[in-house]
């Protein structure tokens, strides 16, 4: 019984790490696919470009895929970079804080309460547009 008694809490810390990760990884995973998304939209080709309405466009597509896999993200969340032209670079930055469901007790009882109850999730994605703007059509 003191065995079990002292071995206890790390196994239950350890399980708790793993559920926690499994948590964050996941919502990392929706944020990077709703940065991809975004910069997909950005990317497509648009004969008449306008930096204000691709910007919104990508914004929304963004917040909108994040939002169906249940993560709720705001405009300051969202970092867009781009240039309307043909082979232009587009660059979509998402960041996201994650608040532990799980492990806030812990961390502030091992660190008396200085810890922080959260982590900073970023995801950046990079596109180019390889249309040559001439329609193939």
């Amino acid at each position: 019984m003191i065995e079990m008694s002292l071995i206890l809490p790390v196994l239950l810390a350890i399980v708790l790490a793993s559920a926690e990760f499994g948590l964050a990884f996941a919502r990392y995973q929706v944020i990077l696919n709703s940065a991809r998304h975004g910069a997909r939209i950005a990317s497509l080709y648009r004969e008449k470009c306008n930096q204000g309405v691709v910007s919104a466009e990508t914004r929304q597509a963004v917040l909108e895929s994040s939002d169906l896999l249940g993560i709720e993200l705001t405009d300051g969340d969202v970092d867009l970079r781009f240039v309307c032209k043909p082979r232009g670079t587009v660059r979509v930055e998402v960041t996201y804080r994650h608040e532990y469901a799980l492990l806030d007790v812990i961390f502030k009882l091992l660190s008396a309460g200085s810890a922080s109850d959260s982590a900073r999730l970023k995801a950046v994605v990079r596109m180019r547009n390889e249309s040559s703007g001439i329609d193939a059509g």
